[in-house]
């Protein structure tokens, strides 16, 4: 993997070369910089937060201690095996509740989330304008829903992933906008990754 992501730089170039965080050398860091994220979200204490396949809960502890200890984080996924992970790694963390969601819905309280999180998921939901549209119901006053997905047009370069991973920019804000939401945010700082911020339209 590594000599495939050097090879990958080496090709790309340009100013995704600059963007990647050579302090932490080709680790998943380096790529995702994740306190960077986090702090562009700007998140209060005591938010109360999903993160949308959360997989192997790379962000949850991020969240996590951006909510503090009166926030909430829903981690939530599909897979049986992942949620079984992050249960034994957040188990005893008070701020953090594993939820079992649905292809079609996450399963989260009906209007009580302040910020949805998805990082390289958005490819993977169906039918994204229905799924995002019932997902108004789970919202708070105020609430935001940040996208960070694979650039369609570097997936497979940088990230070795198959035809289908990463939307582009500019199809995610139409379905988004279908969906009920205008676009409150754009962040531009990772490499190979866009990140994308909306908010209920209405």
């Amino acid at each position: 993997m590594t000599l495939a992501l050097v090879l990958a730089v080496a090709l790309a170039g340009g100013s995704s070369f600059s963007k990647i965080d050579w302090s932490r050398g080709l680790s998943r860091d380096a790529f995702s910089q994740p306190e960077r994220v986090i702090d562009a979200l700007a998140i209060a204490p005591g938010a109360r937060v999903a993160d949308l396949g959360a997989g192997d809960g790379y962000f949850v502890g991020y969240l996590a201690d951006a909510v503090g200890p009166a926030g909430r984080v829903y981690a939530v996924e599909v897979s049986e095996r992942k949620l079984r992970r992050l249960r034994a790694r957040n188990g005893d963390d008070p701020r953090v509740e594993v939820v079992a969601g649905a292809l079609d819905d996450p399963r989260l309280p009906d209007g009580a989330i302040d910020l949805v999180f998805l990082s390289s998921v958005y490819h993977h939901l169906d039918d994204r304008v229905a799924y995002f549209a019932r997902l108004r119901a789970d919202l708070a006053p105020g609430a935001r829903v940040a996208i960070v997905e694979p650039r369609a047009s570097w997936a497979s370069l940088w990230l070795l992933l198959p035809p289908g991973h990463g939307v582009a920019v500019p199809t995610i804000r139409a379905e988004m906008a279908e969906a009920g939401y205008r676009h409150v945010a754009s962040h531009d700082f990772l490499p190979a990754h866009s990140f994308e911020v909306f908010a209920p339209a209405e």
